[in-house]
C-alpha cells in the first residue's frame, strides 16, 4: 500500500498511455493493486458500450475494468478518485464508476491536448484530454478487499463505431478535511445544437448536476433563463456522480444570467451562471470519393468505379435536389466521358453547369514536391480546356490524402485564377498538427513567393 494520502495509482499523469497494454481483452479485465503490472494488465483503450446494453454486457472488449485493492485501516471520511482520460476518437462517452455496490456516472469535458503524449496526437485533430475527479464518502468502502470498476458508456441512441476512450492514469486518494470540492455543483452549458419550431428556434442547453450523495430520478430541475422558467425531472438514478438534463430554450441574448434550482431527496441546490448563446452554424457537406489509382485496385477497375460513382451521384441529385458531389480530379471526368453514351455525357455536363456536381482544376492529385513547375501548370490544362469548351466552373483545386504542398503551388493556382484549395493531407505522412496545427486556423490565406 502506498504511503501518504495516495491509496493507489495506476500509470503516470503525463498525457500518455504508453505505460499500458495496447492489446484488447476479450472479457472483464481485473487489476489487483500490488500484484498486477500496468504494462501487461491495464489496457489503454476501453471501447464504449451503449447504455441500453449496459446490463447485458459480458465477455467482450467493452466489458468493465475492475481495480481490486485492500484497505487495512478503517475507511477515511472522504476519498477522491481521479481518472485522467485521453480522447482519440470522435465521440465522448461518459465514465461509469462503480465503487463496491454503489455506482455513478460522470460526463468528461475534453479540451484539445497539445502535449503529444500518444503518437496519434501528431495526426489526430480531435486528440483531447479530460480529468474526472469524483469525491465520495468513505462509507462506500470497507476494511479489507474493495473493488472500483470503470466503464465507458455511450449514451447515444445509435451505436457509434470505435467509440471509447484511452486511459492516461487512475489514482485514489484519501482527502484531508471535510470536502474535496463543493458537495454539489451545477454546470450550465449552451450547446451548438438548435431545433426549429413553428414559433421560432430553440437552443439546446445542458444542465449537468453533480452530487456526492444519491441522485433521485424523481427529482426536479428548474432553469430560469430569458424571463422564462423551464422544468424537468432528472429521469435517472445515481448513488453519486452526475446527471445531465437537456432543455430546449427560446433564444436569449449574450450575458444572460441563467438560474438553476434542482432537488433530489433532501438536497436542494441553487446555482447561477452567466451564459451566452452559441453561434448558429450552417454546414455545407459535399461528399467526394478519393482517387487512388493502383492502390485500391487495378487501374482499369479503379477507372470503372470512378465513372460508376458519377452515375450514382447524378442519381442522388435527381432524387435529392440539394445533394452535391465533388470528384477527385479531372481524370475521373475523363473516364466517364470516354465510356458513357452521348445522353449520359450531356447529363453530366448539365449537372456541372448547374453546380450540382463539381470537378477540381487539377488532372489528379500530385505529389507537388516532385514535378517541375511546368508539370504542375500543365496538370491544370485538361480541366481548363473542359471548362472553356462546356462553360463549367474552373475555380477550385482539391488535394486529398497526398501529403505536403510545395510553396510554388499557391502561385501556380493563383496565376490560373483559382482562389481556393481544399487541402486534406494524410496526416500520417505530413502531420499538419505538428506544423502549427493548421487545421485550427482554416480557412487561411496562403502567401506564395
Amino acid at each position: 500500500m502506498p504511503v501518504g494520502d495516495c491509496v493507489f495509482r495506476i500509470g503516470v499523469f503525463d498525457g500518455s498511455s504508453a505505460e499500458f497494454s495496447h492489446s484488447r481483452p476479450d472479457a472483464d479485465a481485473r487489476y489487483v493493486i500490488g500484484h498486477s503490472i500496468a504494462a501487461k494488465d491495464w489496457y489503454a483503450f476501453q471501447p464504449a458500450i451503449p447504455a441500453a446494453q449496459l446490463e447485458n454486457v459480458k465477455d467482450n472488449a467493452a466489458s468493465s475494468r475492475s481495480i481490486e485493492f485492500q484497505l487495512r485501516e478503517t475507511p477515511w471520511p472522504i476519498y477522491k478518485l481521479k481518472v485522467s482520460l485521453l480522447f482519440e476518437q470522435t465521440s465522448v462517452p461518459s465514465l461509469r464508476v462503480a465503487i463496491n455496490n454503489k455506482s455513478g456516472v460522470y460526463y468528461p469535458e475534453p479540451k484539445l491536448d497539445y502535449r503529444m503524449g500518444d503518437t496519434t496526437a501528431a495526426f489526430d485533430p480531435v486528440y483531447s484530454n479530460a480529468d474526472v475527479v469524483a469525491a465520495f464518502p468513505g462509507s462506500f468502502l470497507h476494511q479489507g478487499l474493495n473493488t472500483i470498476t470503470l466503464q465507458a458508456v455511450e449514451e447515444a441512441v445509435e451505436t457509434i463505431p470505435d467509440a471509447g476512450f484511452t486511459y492516461d492514469a487512475v489514482e485514489l486518494d484519501r482527502v484531508e478535511g471535510k470536502s474535496v470540492d463543493s458537495d454539489n455543483s451545477t454546470r450550465i452549458e449552451p450547446t451548438v445544437f438548435f431545433r426549429k419550431h413553428e414559433g421560432g428556434v430553440a437552443e439546446l442547453v445542458n444542465v449537468t448536476i453533480r452530487s456526492r450523495d444519491e441522485i433521485s430520478a424523481e427529482g426536479t430541475v428548474s432553469l430560469l433563463l430569458g424571463g422564462q422558467t423551464y422544468k424537468k425531472t432528472i429521469g435517472v438514478s445515481r448513488d453519486f456522480g452526475e446527471a445531465r438534463i437537456t432543455f430546449e430554450v427560446n433564444e436569449f441574448p449574450p450575458h444572460s444570467v441563467a438560474k438553476v434550482t434542482w432537488q433530489t431527496g433532501v438536497t436542494n441546490v441553487d446555482a447561477e451562471q452567466e451564459i451566452a448563446p452559441q453561434k448558429k452554424w450552417t454546414l455545407f457537406m459535399v461528399p467526394h470519393i478519393h482517387l487512388d489509382v493502383g492502390f485500391t485496385d487495378y487501374q482499369a477497375k479503379v477507372a470503372a468505379r470512378q465513372a460508376r460513382v458519377i452515375d450514382e451521384a447524378m442519381e442522388f441529385v435527381s432524387k435529392h435536389p440539394d445533394f452535391r458531389f465533388s470528384m477527385d480530379g479531372e481524370w475521373c471526368l475523363e473516364q466517364f466521358m470516354s465510356t458513357r453514351s452521348a445522353a449520359d455525357r450531356d447529363r453530366l455536363i448539365t449537372a456541372l453547369q448547374k453546380q450540382q456536381l463539381f470537378v477540381p482544376a487539377e488532372f489528379a492529385n500530385l505529389l507537388t514536391g516532385f514535378p517541375t513547375a511546368e508539370t504542375l501548370i500543365r496538370s491544370l490544362y485538361p480541366g481548363a480546356n473542359f471548362s472553356r469548351k462546356y462553360n463549367t466552373p474552373f475555380n477550385y483545386a482539391n488535394i486529398t490524402d497526398v501529403p505536403s504542398y510545395s510553396w510554388s503551388y499557391a502561385s501556380i493556382l493563383a496565376a490560373a485564377g483559382i482562389k481556393d484549395l481544399a487541402a486534406a493531407a494524410n496526416n500520417h505522412r505530413a502531420p499538419v498538427l505538428i506544423q502549427g496545427r493548421l487545421n485550427e486556423n482554416s480557412p487561411f490565406w496562403w502567401r506564395a513567393p
